[in-house]
């Protein structure tokens, strides 16, 4: 940098900005500091996805840095539309701010919309609701269906649609999927489902490439493979499950060989019918996950997959990549096994049979089939119990948030709210996925094997100021002395367990962490305490797992025979694919978060107008929100609805009234009206009942 300066005669007392601007570089990982003030230049553009605001101008989040997004002028938006995932060129505008120029749109981010069906120019044109998008986008289709379809839809007729480029010409086109009724209820979530910019349903070329598959697994596959099929293995999951993606077995160690278990953990062998590249991995991988919403599930694999071939049903072979770990007393874990096995589950139980079984639930008669497991139940029960004091000892967060669930009658409408008690069946569980995750990381990384880890950072230093202020302000001062580690927030919730707000206290904890991702580089998982973790165990439902057990896979196979040549992913790959999965999660975990809250409002529209007790649970200069005491809904109450008198203290948290000398801070009990209930936005506004 020095040379550089010198080079263009610039003084030494006027040199600080140019060395601030090789740090915001850095930041971008334009450049890498090789020493102080020497820089290697390492990439050109910014990687990062689009936000745009219905006014035109957006913000490109970057990828894999925490540098400040960048603010894109309308003029240099090349053809991005919203969530686009783009590359960027940084320059420096004539106000002196940094901004963003879009060279290239890597990949399209909203993929469905809801829209109004109109005529105009001899075509059809859609126009969508949401107003980050075009205001008018023009419908193309072929002869077939779609095209049928639209012949019978009225102009003015609100549909969801499937937005792509055109082949010939590129610009953003629309392909209507079907009508909705925006009159209907039902129609309303619909409109909020499609409008979340997800596509939906899987392609016909991956579910007709599912149906090739025979109905049980061949002769020489199950030749190859190790055979299971004697011990017994069984799946613990919720009633309402269709799928079984992992199967379970703890046999105590006998007399001679030493206290402790050998634990099975088996997982369904996705990657055994998910080639890469197939027409169902091409899907699998656009959409990265399974969209769980309230009445539906949009699977990632194909029904003939995820629900029969997949699923590790009781009395079929089924086959699956197994782990076999030792778990001594203590809860230790040795050095695991992974191998292609074939297995035969004994049963299928819901988690409260199993408690039954334990004890933990009352006791009830209970089918011949389940009551003979109870031993093997309890085997896992103590075994779990063993692995959970080893977390406990290494230090984890117990941060545990119960959502209730929604409730829905025969006709699919909600009807209420239900909570799903947790018990040692469902910890039981968990704990045994822990170990299988960890278990697979420490041989990816003993074996150098390619995988995609699970981060999740320390939270921010900002987060933990922030929840310190929250903490005292309700009466439960949390603060901290030295570098925050999961347990020291733990051993927090514990002492606070009995405080009248600490459901609250452990909301607003869980909003100051760091977002956990994939990378190709081991790490720290705060959460758990660990630096060897990644997703094994439910290829069915996420593609970084089936990703994982490709590259397990194919590191058998040269285990086996060296002379087999596997070509594996290179780190820049890695590096792709766990961007994308860890992009696409945000996707579908706020589309999810967005149903719901839709739902939760067509509930509340039915108590519009009554009064009810609450909790502040979040303020901010535009207002606060209020949870509920009788249902678990957060309400907005909007500062425009505050007489004037209000002001709002940032650093308390504080919404003051200068003449009356009231407050509204987090954990106020408040009495509030429900105004209205808006399901198109997700959102209950609510008034002071006595304002």
């Amino acid at each position: 940098m020095h040379d550089i300066c010198a080079e263009f005669d610039v003084p030494a007392h006027k040199r600080e900005p140019y060395y601030g601007s090789a740090q915001l570089l850095v930041s971008y990982r334009l450049l890498t500091e090789l020493e102080p003030l020497v820089y290697l230049r390492t990439q050109d553009l910014v990687t990062g996805s689009l936000s745009l605001n219905p006014r035109g101008f957006g913000f490109v989040e970057p990828e894999l840095s925490d540098a400040p997004n960048l603010f894109i002028d309308p003029l240099d938006l090349y053809d991005a539309r919203h969530r686009d995932r783009v590359k960027v060129e940084i320059y420096t505008a004539e106000d002196g701010r940094v901004r963003g120029r879009i060279k290239e749109v890597l990949e399209r981010g909203v993929e469905t919309c809801v829209g109004i069906i109109r005529w105009q120019a001899d075509a059809y044109w859609l126009s969508p609701q949401n107003d980050r998008l075009p205001p008018s986008i023009r419908i193309v289709t072929s002869d077939g269906p779609s095209y049928q379809m639209l012949e019978q839809i009225e102009e003015g007729s609100m549909v969801a649609a499937l937005l792509f480029d055109h082949p010939a010409s590129g610009e953003l086109s629309a392909r209507p999927l079907h009508v909705i009724n925006p009159e209907d209820p039902q129609g309303e979530l619909e409109s909020v489902i499609y409008g979340q910019g997800l596509q939906l349903g899987l392609s016909r070329e991956a579910q007709d490439h599912a149906l090739q598959f025979p109905d049980q697994p061949t002769e020489t596959e199950l030749s190859r493979r190790r055979d299971l099929r004697h011990l017994p293995f069984i799946t613990i999951d919720p009633e309402s499950a269709k799928d079984f993606d992992d199967a379970l077995y703890a046999q105590p160690k006998r007399q001679g060989e030493g206290a402790g278990w050998v634990l099975w953990i088996a997982i369904a062998d996705v990657a055994h019918y998910v080639s890469l590249g197939s027409p169902i991995d091409e899907e699998a991988m656009k959409r990265s996950a399974t969209l769980y919403l309230p009445a539906q599930a949009f699977p990632m694999l194909p029904h003939r997959l995820s629900n029969d071939l997949c699923s590790l049903k009781p009395r079929v072979d089924r086959l699956a990549m197994v782990v076999r770990v030792e778990v001594s007393p203590q809860g230790d874990l040795s050095e695991g096994d992974v191998y292609e096995a074939v297995i035969h589950s004994q049963a299928r139980l819901a988690y409260d049979e199993a408690a039954v079984l334990l004890g933990v639930l009352p006791s009830q008669e209970l089918p011949k089939h389940i009551v003979r497991h109870r031993a093997h139940v309890k085997a896992i029960r103590d075994c779990a119990r063993a692995l959970k004091n080893r977390r406990r000892r290494r230090g984890f967060l117990n941060l545990e948030l119960i959502e209730p669930r929604l409730n829905f009658n025969i006709s699919g409408m909600i009807e209420g709210f239900k909570v799903s008690a947790r018990h040692e069946a469902h910890e039981m569980v968990e704990e045994a996925m822990l170990a299988a995750n960890e278990s697979v990381a420490s041989l990816c990384i003993k074996e150098s094997i390619p995988a995609l880890y699970r981060l999740h950072a320390t939270p921010p230093d900002r987060g933990i100021e922030r929840f310190e202020v929250q903490s005292e302000l309700l009466g439960a001062p949390f603060i901290s002395k030295r570098k925050v580690k999961a347990h020291h927030l733990s051993k927090y919730l514990k002492h606070y367990e009995d405080h009248p707000r600490s459901e609250l206290l452990s909301s607003l904890l869980l909003r100051s962490m760091s977002r956990a991702e994939y990378d190709p580089t081991s790490g720290l998982h705060f959460g758990l305490g660990t630096e060897t973790y990644l997703h094994f165990t439910s290829p069915i439902r996420r593609y970084p797992d089936l990703w994982v057990h490709r590259q397990i896979k194919a590191w058998l196979t040269t285990k086996q025979d060296d002379s087999i040549d596997v070509i594996s992913p290179s780190h820049d790959e890695a590096v792709e694919v766990a961007a994308y999965a860890s992009r696409r999660e945000r996707l579908v975990m706020e589309a999810e978060r967005r149903v719901i809250d839709a739902y939760k409002a067509l509930y509340m529209r039915s108590y519009v107008g009554e009064v009810m007790q609450g909790t502040v649970c979040q303020t901010s200069p535009k207002g606060f929100l209020v949870d509920l005491d009788d249902y678990p809904i957060w309400c907005t109450h909007s500062a425009e609805r505050l007489p004037g008198s209000f002001r709002y203290e940032e650093t308390k948290f504080m919404w003051r009234d200068v003449i009356r000398r009231r407050k509204i801070t987090l954990g106020s009990p408040v009495e509030v009206r429900i105004v209205s209930s808006d399901v198109s936005l997700g959102r209950v506004e609510v008034l002071l009942s006595d304002l």
